[in-house]
Order: C-alpha cells, then structure tokens, then sequence
C-alpha cells in the first residue's frame, strides 16, 4: 500500500487516509475479522433488495438472508483481488509519478489491471447476489461490461482526487464532512452503474435466448 499510496494525488488527505485504513486492517484480530463478516453480508441484503427492483421477479422469499449468504463468495474472493490489486502497484505507481507519456501507460495498464478484477467481483455479485440466474454468456458480457464502465470511472475519480479544490468549503471549513460528501456522491454514482449493469445483463440474458424485448421494464 505504500508503494501504491505514492502514484496517487497527495491533496485531501488520501495517502493519509489509506494508510490508516491499511493499518487498522492489519491490526484486526480474527475475532474482530469475523465480527466484521456479519454487518458486512448487510451490503449484500441491500444489493439482492436494489437488484430485485430492476428483475423480473417481484417476490422473493428471505431476500435479506439471501443476500446476506450470496455476497460470501465475494467477500471470500476480495481478499485475493485486493492481494493482486496491490501487486501491480510497484508497476503502476513509478508511472503515474513520473508524469507525461509515463502517466499515460500508466493510466492503460491500471484501467486494465482494475477492470479485470472488477469484472471478476461483479461476475460474481450478478450470479450469487442478484435474484436473477442469468446465463454465464450473459454474465460475462454484462460484468465485464459494466466492469470496463467502472474501471474507466474510478480512474476518473483519481482525477477528481487531483483537483485542487477545497471540499470543506461549503461546510464551513469542516474536512471530515467535505470528504464524506464528496466520497458518498461518487459511491452514489458507482452503485446506479452498478445497477444499470445489472439490468443490462438481464437483457443480453433474454437477447441470448431470443426473447429480446420480452424482461418488462423496471
């Protein structure tokens, strides 16, 4: 992470920021790793419960638990897409610092190293989390698809990173508020690109079969 955290833009307190999490997430004993498991598998219950909004199928029995238990599998793969994440860092990183043309091979190589991994983890949320089966021809094209989508949009978000405005400003000089507005708005965005990814998926799912025009709307 201290490789990764010096190709990345030093303003609004990011490498300080990754640093601390990084930190904390060494220092968790297994107790506290499995305690973190639980309110965790919650994301998945709010996922499973936004997918079903955009599929086919209006009832669901246990939709909570099965969210919760279908975003496992996620949670148990994140660790080695993280691992392999920040093993292209000693790569990456020396790029992105040293600017011009340097940066922009930097920037093509990171796009592809992230859209790889977050294809592999949306795969896996549109199979074990969404309500929906669809088939795996249309679970890789719409995963990795939509990962294409946010791997493109999370190099924008390093940009946004690298912009020299202030986020307390409208806070009253307030950082911590100015960072979590500023990071729930782009959380906000990735999980409608999400969703909509997922809803794509769910038609190239009907093209495939040859029901195209047959998933009625949202």
């Amino acid at each position: 992470m201290d490789t990764a955290v010096t190709g990345l833009p030093g303003g609004h307190g990011t490498p300080e920021a990754l640093r601390t999490l990084t930190a904390v997430a060494l220092d968790l004993s297994w107790v506290q790793t499995l305690v973190a498991v639980f309110p965790a598998s919650l994301y998945g219950e709010g996922l499973r419960r936004a997918f079903l909004q955009l599929a086919p199928t209006r009832s669901d029995r246990l939709t909570g638990w099965r969210g919760r238990a279908g975003v496992l599998p996620v949670v148990l793969a994140a660790p080695v897409l993280v691992a392999a994440l920040l093993a292209c860092a000693p790569l990456v990183a020396p790029l992105y610092a040293r600017g011009g043309w340097w940066l922009v091979l930097g920037v093509v190589i990171a796009f592809h190293v992230v859209w790889i991994l977050l294809s592999t983890a949306l795969t896996l949320v549109y199979a074990a989390v969404a309500p929906e089966r669809p088939s795996p021809r249309a679970l890789l094209w719409g995963g990795f698809g939509t990962g294409s989508v946010l791997a493109g949009f999370l190099q924008g978000f390093l940009l946004f990173l690298a912009i020299p405005v202030d986020w307390s400003l409208p806070f009253g000089g307030l950082p911590v508020f100015g960072a979590v507005a500023a990071l729930a708005l782009w959380l906000y965005l990735l999980h409608i690109l999400v969703l909509v990814g997922y809803r794509v998926t769910l038609v190239l799912d009907q093209t495939f079969r040859g029901g195209l025009g047959t998933a009625p709307p949202p």
